[in-house]
C-alpha cells in the first residue's frame, strides 16, 4: 500500500485519514475489537460496525488522522491484525488518500 501511494507521488510524511476494516463473526465481536483498538496509542476510532453479508458476519470500520510511513503502517497492521484473530475476525486492510507535498 505505501509503495503504491509512493508510486503516485505521495508524501509519506505528511498526515492524512487513514481507513481500517476488520470482519468479525458477531457484532459483540466487534465491539470488543474497537475497545482493544481505542486502548492503543495510534489514537484509531470507530467509525461504524455493520453487518456485512451474513454468512461473513459484522464489517468494523475504523479511521485514525496519521502519516502512514512504512515502519509506522507495518506496526499498525501487525497489531489490528493479532487483535482481530484475538477476537475470531481478520483484519481486513487500510487505505488513505494520496497527499502530494
Amino acid at each position: 500500500m505505501c509503495r503504491g501511494l509512493q508510486e503516485q507521488g505521495d508524501d509519506l510524511t505528511l498526515p492524512r485519514a487513514i481507513d481500517y476494516y476488520a470482519t468479525l463473526p458477531t457484532e459483540v465481536a466487534a465491539r470488543d475489537l474497537a475497545q482493544d483498538i481505542a486502548a492503543l496509542p495510534y489514537g484509531i476510532t470507530l467509525v461504524s460496525i455493520r453487518m456485512n453479508d451474513p454468512q461473513q458476519g459484522f464489517m468494523a470500520s475504523f479511521i485514525s488522522t496519521d502519516a502512514p510511513q512504512q515502519w509506522h503502517m507495518t506496526e499498525i497492521t501487525c497489531q489490528l491484525t493479532d487483535l482481530a484473530e484475538k477476537h475470531g475476525g481478520s483484519f481486513d486492510g487500510w487505505g488513505a488518500p494520496v497527499v502530494q507535498a
